[in-house]
């Protein structure tokens, strides 16, 4: 529905179909300060050729030295897989090998529209309807949680379970986790408007296994390790998704290998980038000539030093280490600095 209400309407779906982006003569910025590989700049560079759709033939062969030998390489390693069938049977292999009692934690509904139909809360959320745990299981946490003892994608061992109580080993420390709810709303395209409606109410717990998960569920987490196979990759970007989780070369083991023509990139956003890179003014961190912060450039021209910064685990702006709440706001930060008129 929302798919082919955006193509109707705009002719694509992405952001810079919109009218607002077309009309709106925006600024284009690219933040190029890298937190997660800033300690490998080859396996950096090499990643930035996979996302523009440049990798060489080189790229590839260092990449597809990562393969794993042994599945020793494997103990305790996250991996990734395009497709759930993939994951579930990992986790389900991973999970049988630990000689514990094993608990479920299902799903609690608090409404659902469609009573004569079964929803799958897994196409909507990081959560799964039946939780399978046992003592001593690698586990995920798959929302952020307000008390700031983990955040989305945070790998915890499971420390203690009871019928109703699930407790939480990271860096040593003990947690117990609660659950929490989960709302679906459906699109309705009537009348050249789409409006959307609550269909479904559930409350379960921000936990996965996380012996292995999607490519898809993996997005905005950072590992140190990881294990995955883009040689199955289906999805434009997908396969440098799951590249760009680890930090290293040293990280990255390789189920099988890959070659160039397994990685996809989406024409239409290989094209609105390019395009935007070239022709519009851009705003980049330089490379500093002393131990001082890197200069912000605005159409070309110098306007003092500040450091821009994007935390990709909380997805937080900082400007000098002050948080910024949005890109557009590091704009308002900058002219008010420096007392630009517009």
């Amino acid at each position: 529905t929302e798919y082919k209400y955006l193509v109707d309407k705009y002719g694509g779906i992405f952001f810079f179909n919109s009218n607002a982006y077309r009309e709106g003569k925006f600024q284009f910025i690219e933040l190029n300060t890298n937190h997660r590989q800033q300690k490998d700049q080859e396996f950096f560079h090499i990643l930035n050729r996979i996302r523009e759709g440049i990798a060489t033939q080189k790229d590839i062969e260092k990449i597809n030295e990562r393969v794993a030998n042994t599945s020793d390489d494997l103990r305790r390693i996250v991996r990734l897989y395009p497709k759930r069938i993939d994951v579930s049977t990992t986790n389900e292999r991973e999970l049988n090998k630990i000689p514990a009692k094993e608990y479920q934690y299902d799903l609690e509904v608090e409404f659902n529209k469609y009573n004569d139909q079964n929803i799958v809360v897994e196409n909507y959320f990081n959560i799964v309807a039946s939780l399978k745990l046992k003592v001593g299981a690698l586990v995920m946490m798959t929302r952020n949680d307000l008390s700031r003892r983990w955040v989305n994608g945070t790998l915890a061992v499971v420390s203690k379970l009871t019928n109703d109580e699930i407790e939480i080993t990271i860096d040593g420390l003990k947690h117990i986790v609660k659950k929490e709810f989960y709302e679906i709303k459906n699109a309705v395209y009537e009348n050249g408007e789409i409006l959307y409606e609550v269909v479904f109410k559930a409350w379960q717990y921000p936990i996965m296994l996380a012996y292995a998960i999607t490519i898809h569920k993996s997005q905005g987490t950072t590992y140190q390790k990881i294990a995955c196979s883009p040689k199955d990759c289906f999805a434009p970007g997908q396969a440098y998704v799951a590249l760009s989780r680890c930090v290293s070369l040293d990280g990255l083991y390789l189920l099988e290998q890959f070659s160039e023509s397994e990685i996809q990139v989406d024409s239409n956003v290989k094209q609105f980038y390019l395009t935007e890179k070239s022709n519009s003014s851009i705003i980049e961190n330089k490379a500093p000539t002393s131990n001082e912060s890197p200069p912000i450039i605005i159409s070309g021209k110098k306007i003092g030093w500040k450091k821009v910064e994007f935390l990709e685990e909380t997805h937080q702006y900082f400007v000098d280490g002050v948080e910024v709440p949005s890109v557009t706001q590091i704009v308002d930060v900058l002219a008010a600095h420096h007392g630009w008129d517009n």
